[in-house]
């Protein structure tokens, strides 16, 4: 649903490392790769999102997770980053269910620093 690992995932020569790297983050968004955002947004850096405790959201809640993917706010209250904040109305729409269930899946993403 969410194409979360699309762009929460690394590439390599524009390839994802769906086997090594899986929800690890890092890739970088610019002005020239997303359209439509204002020319003073700088860009952005994709989050990790496996279930580390540290690195990734592995510590977050339940609540937490689905406040992020429905609000665009993070877990200490900061708006997530362009174009994140923007997927929100991807997610508000989802039944309860259908956000557990992406909630859950995105659990079992194994830890990654």
């Amino acid at each position: 649903m969410g194409h979360c690992m699309g762009c929460h995932t690394p590439r390599t020569q524009g390839i994802s490392d769906f086997t090594n790297s899986l929800g690890k983050g890092g890739s970088r968004f610019s002005i020239a790769l997303v359209k439509g955002y204002p020319s003073a947004w700088q860009g952005a850096i994709a989050s990790n999102i496996t279930s580390h405790p540290q690195a990734g959201i592995g510590a977050w809640s339940d609540t937490e997770i689905k406040r992020a993917l429905t609000t665009g706010i993070s877990r200490n209250g900061r708006e997530l980053n362009t174009p994140m904040k923007d997927h929100c109305r991807y997610f508000c729409g989802m039944s309860e269910s259908d956000l557990s269930a992406l909630v859950a899946w995105l659990r079992t993403v194994p830890p990654l620093e």
